[in-house]
């Protein structure tokens, strides 16, 4: 299983946005994860510090405070299952 979730985004992001931004929860609890870039900062990768759960849902929020490099914000909270 992959413990890994990925974001693509198609700007730059300013990394001190992205952690107070984004969270995962399993049922209704937001977990521990962490958090790093690539793709010229496109991409956000995300490790859960315990890994995934095998048959879990998962929610992860972006926040609208996600920001590019040019201080852009995505403007609205964005909800995701995995």
């Amino acid at each position: 299983m992959n413990s890994l979730i990925d974001l693509g985004f198609n700007e730059p992001l300013n990394i001190t946005t992205v952690a107070p931004n984004i969270q995962v929860f399993i049922g209704g609890q937001t977990i521990p994860v962490l958090f790093a870039l690539s793709n010229g900062n496109q991409r956000a990768t995300i490790t859960p510090a315990l890994g995934l759960a095998p048959n879990a849902q998962y929610t992860v929020t972006v926040g609208a405070g996600v920001a590019d490099l040019g201080g852009v914000t995505l403007g609205r909270r964005m909800r995701l299952a995995a």
